[in-house]
């Protein structure tokens, strides 16, 4: 739908830098997070932030796929910018796992070394 209306332009190549991309992420978890804090334990109040958020999010998203390419968005998105983060952060912990079982009881150690 994007792509008729859409000019069609590059994006400028600050916008596909992880600095950038890091720092949309931390603006907008500050934001989300300052709306969650004001809205307290009030469920319509909580809604309407999320609301906002997705509205506005998606406000963005149409505005960056008129003025670029229509899936521009998804380029500096924080979602997948926040997923790429954890599932790096599971890849490193895989492979720091150590190599000996921590739960091995003495014995269980000994009858390795006679075999």
């Amino acid at each position: 739908m994007l792509a008729k209306v859409s000019l069609g332009h590059d994006m400028p190549q600050f916008m596909k830098k992880k600095q950038f991309k890091y720092g949309l992420l931390i603006l907008m978890l500050t934001m989300f997070s300052f709306a969650m804090v004001h809205a307290g334990w009030n469920f319509n109040r909580i809604a309407f932030s999320m609301f906002r958020f997705m509205t506005m999010s998606l406000a963005i998203g149409i505005l960056m796929g008129v003025a670029f390419k229509p899936r521009s968005w998804c380029v500096v998105c924080p979602m997948g910018t926040g997923t790429s983060l954890i599932m790096n952060a599971q890849k490193q912990g895989q492979a720091l796992k150590p190599v000996v079982n921590i739960t091995q009881t003495k014995t269980d150690k000994k009858d390795d070394r006679a075999a």
